[in-house]
């Protein structure tokens, strides 16, 4: 059994954090709905109101990190106050990019922004960002889509976008752009998608947003370009406040998910980083459905994505594992008794077994599995490419 606090415990914790510095118990209110507690003052009015969710996220990425997190909630309670209006938090209001895992978009209205990231509204503050859930948009009688568009057009208004250009010695069209500035909101750029698609580059737009520091546009069809821009973003992947190590493609305002074909010099080197993004995702993830009493996956026996930092990611299923919950893994291997019976890609695994990998609504994303494949089944399965049954046999 894990030993990771629930979502109430974690809540309880926070609360006697907050006793602890100096609030009132009868002050403090905890609202496990949208799980947040506010802070009322002598008539019950609510002077703050925290969302505990972006903590208690983090807190499942890496419990170890529990005593910070909740210095962080008193720090927040000593510094934030919700504006009363939203004509009166204009002035304070910031889109902010973040890894959406981390904010559910049933507690935060969000724009996404390709597979892993979002734009969330952030109230700018002296010494931190508050992130506006449903709980603070209802006080204001505000749209989300109202109050992220003032947002984004304010923060424009006050945005120079120069960018730091790095240019191939012998190809004066093989380039990379980046740009980065001395506030909280650099990586927040990346809304402004017709002004990123603009630039000049080899072949067609790409965007990653390694960090909340750095927006970078490189294109397809360059060698340098791609390749600075890589090691800069392994470089910035390592940091505390580095975000998604993905590269984008930009098309006509939007962003998709991109791959670079195996034979590409930087597959490798890309789905490396990729694959160690989403295997702490995943894990995070497990963590929160094995603790959770409303998990949707019921007794479903939730499989590991295992990246081990190849260029493939894996996930092996066993009989016995079955009814299963199995990650997005690149590679599926079915094993019975340490013995290997097939390996494939998961595109092949879904058209093979059909009706049987039912795709659930999470994200990262799972397929429910419940029943193993046949005999004639795993014959198909491993009629795919040597390589990934060769590969896995070593894992």
């Amino acid at each position: 059994m894990s030993d990771l606090l629930s979502k109430q415990d974690f809540a309880l914790e926070a609360i006697q954090a907050l006793i602890k510095s100096g609030i009132d118990q009868t002050n403090l209110y905890l609202d496990l709905d949208p799980f947040a507690i506010q802070i009322k003052g002598a008539r019950g009015e609510v002077l703050t109101s925290m969302s505990l969710s972006p903590y208690y996220r983090l807190y499942e990425s890496n419990p170890d990190v529990k005593e910070k997190l909740l210095a962080e909630i008193v720090e927040t309670k000593n510094s934030v106050n919700i504006p009363a209006s939203f004509e009166e938090a204009k002035p304070q209001l910031r889109p902010v990019v973040r890894i959406k895992w981390f904010y559910p978009k049933e507690d935060f209205p969000q724009i996404e922004i390709g597979e892993h990231l979002c734009v969330l509204l952030g109230i700018d503050t002296p010494t931190t960002i508050l992130y506006c859930d449903n709980y603070i948009l209802n006080k204001w009688n505000a749209k989300f889509e109202d109050a992220i568009d003032y947002a984004i057009e304010s923060l424009g208004k006050n945005t120079e976008f120069e960018f730091d250009t790095s240019r191939s010695n012998s190809d004066n069209e093989d380039v990379c752009h980046f740009f980065t500035i001395n506030d909280d909101y650099a990586a927040s750029r990346v809304v402004f998608s017709g002004i990123l698609e603009s630039l000049p580059v080899k072949g067609d737009t790409l965007v990653v947003v390694p960090s909340k520091g750095y927006v970078m546009v490189t294109g397809t069809m360059g060698e340098f370009g791609l390749a600075h821009t890589f090691d800069a973003v392994a470089e910035l992947h390592e940091k505390p406040d580095a975000l998604a190590p993905h590269f984008m493609l930009l098309k006509d305002g939007a962003y998709y998910p991109y791959e670079f074909d195996p034979e590409h010099p930087l597959f490798k080197d890309t789905s490396v980083l990729e694959n160690e993004f989403m295997e702490q995702l995943y894990y995070a993830q497990k963590e929160q459905l094995s603790a959770s009493f409303e998990s949707i996956i019921g007794k479903h026996k939730l499989l590991d994505y295992v990246s081990n930092k190849k260029e493939y990611s894996i996930c092996v299923v066993e009989p016995e594992d079955i009814p299963a919950s199995v990650p997005a893994a690149s590679v599926i291997v079915f094993t019975s008794q340490e013995e290997m019976l097939a390996a494939a890609p998961l595109f092949h695994v879904l058209n093979i077994m059909g009706d049987t990998m039912i795709p659930l609504d999470l994200y990262p994303e799972r397929f429910e599995m419940n029943r193993f494949p046949s005999e004639e089944e795993l014959e198909q399965i491993s009629k795919v490419e040597e390589f990934y049954a060769e590969g896995e046999s070593e894992v």
